[in-house]
């Protein structure tokens, strides 16, 4: 083996813990330290320097920040975490143009299993409650439930991982 490949192989060990790591803390505290992405996009020129052939970096670039600005918008919206966002732009850096649609993919099916999962002890519980037309006075009526995302981009990213080691 080679420096390059053992330098490949550590950056892509790297890039699989530190995805492993972000989904561990989401699904136990619902947050995603800033570390995680942040050291992902300190570990990509590494990777785009060993990497053989060398990925479109410019144009990776370009995607994850339109990437992060979308994430950052729907987080103002209140409809995506923020550490969310930010692991997801980190992942399109590194998916690049060639991969971002199928990582992507593989993140909108892994998030809808999450949901289903999420909402399940509620539908449940739906069953055997009684209906109430109207909330009474004073009180929210609450029909959203957290869903650990990070798994979900956790997911795309290792899958995005396969095709990392394949290339």
């Amino acid at each position: 083996m080679t420096a390059y490949e053992s330098l490949q192989a550590l950056t892509l060990i790297a890039f699989v813990g530190l995805l492993v790591w972000a989904a561990l803390q989401d699904l136990l505290t619902f947050t995603i330290p800033n570390a995680i992405p942040a050291v992902l996009v300190l570990l990509y020129p590494f990777h785009v320097l060993v990497a053989e052939p060398h990925p479109a970096w410019l144009m990776s670039t370009a995607i994850a920040g339109v990437v992060l600005a979308l994430g950052m918008g729907l987080f103002a919206l209140g409809l995506f975490g923020g550490g969310d966002a930010k692991l997801l732009a980190a992942l399109a850096l590194w998916a690049g143009p060639s991969q971002i649609l199928p990582t992507l993919f593989v993140i909108a099916l892994a998030g809808g299993v999450l949901s289903v999962l999420a909402w399940l002890p509620q539908i449940e519980r739906l069953k055997f409650a009684p209906v109430r037309m109207r909330p009474s006075p004073g009180t929210r009526f609450k029909s959203r439930r957290e869903v650990p995302y990070g798994l979900a981009i956790a997911a795309g990213g290792l899958v995005l991982s396969v095709h990392l080691i394949a290339a």
